[in-house]
């Protein structure tokens, strides 16, 4: 049986009455909300604010665009994603996609013109700084 409060822990699937997952404080009914294709439920405005805040340190990662309660990843265009949900991450994942061209740009430039692990050794790319 799965632990905690409210239907979500009974039936896996939210409830209104069930806390937003983000933010704890405040039951799903008393906010606008957003769907995950996962399934799971919460505050519009605590999916906006953790998107705003979006990776922890200096390094650039991506894991803040996924669920916040199972991790499933977003991706665009995924089946299942809400326009709500869409419209909020839709920023983001042109950011990806362009962090994602300019790693692909360096790779060739570097000589991994077959992408990581297709052109070169894992120690070659520690030591080429990738």
């Amino acid at each position: 049986a799965q632990k905690g409060n409210g239907a979500q822990a009974r039936s896996g699937k939210p409830s209104p009455d069930d806390p937003c997952g983000i933010c704890i404080s405040e039951k799903l009914r008393r906010r606008a909300c957003v769907s995950f294709p996962c399934g799971h439920k919460f505050h519009r405005q605590c999916v906006a604010k953790r998107l705003r805040a979006r990776w922890p340190g200096h390094r650039i990662t991506f894991g803040y665009m996924g669920c916040p309660t199972c991790g499933a990843d977003v991706t665009s265009g995924q089946a299942g994603i809400a326009p709500a949900l869409q419209q909020l991450l839709g920023p983001h994942f042109e950011f990806r996609d362009w962090v994602e061209q300019l790693v692909a740009l360096r790779a060739q430039q570097e000589g991994f013109a077959n992408g990581v692990g297709g052109g070169g050794s894992r120690a070659a790319l520690v030591s080429a700084g990738m």
